[in-house]
């Protein structure tokens, strides 16, 4: 996914600098009034190295020593904001959500067969219960 990622950012931003080193050539090998395609190129250059420059120092100046910092004075405090990017076993929300649609279907078929009994109704009883009767019993633990 990492990679698709990448590719995909790269290849808009390939084509942005094609486009402005393109417009830079036009303008130089062009007749005189190329000089609005070279003004045009160095200026959108010129700030595209700028952000990147300042984003860098501000970035390697103030946020990478507050960095820093925190890893030296509370090195539990970047474990703690790391978890949150963990994924974890949600199976026993799953299991209780899949129990609560039970219970809407059970709901559905009282009303269509009017609270007779069927075999769809008594086989999503049996797996409502035993799903709700595990799920509960290890999240009560």
């Amino acid at each position: 996914m990492f990679v698709l990622c990448a590719v995909g950012l790269f290849i808009p931003e390939f084509y942005y600098f094609y486009s402005i080193f393109q417009s830079l050539h036009d303008g130089i090998t062009a007749s005189p009034l190329g000089i609005n395609d070279i003004l045009a190129g160095t200026i959108e250059l010129f700030f595209v190295l700028l952000v990147a420059t300042v984003t860098s120092v501000v970035y390697g100046f103030y946020y990478l020593p507050k960095y820093r910092f925190r890893l030296q004075i509370n090195p539990g405090r970047q474990q703690q904001l790391n978890n949150d990017f963990v994924v974890t076993d949600d199976w026993r929300y799953t299991g209780l959500i899949i129990a609560r649609q039970l219970t809407n279907y059970l709901q559905r078929n009282q009303n269509v067969y009017g609270g007779k009994d069927n075999p769809n109704r008594k086989l999503a009883v049996g797996l409502r219960d035993r799903i709700t009767t595990s799920f509960t019993a290890k999240c009560n633990n």
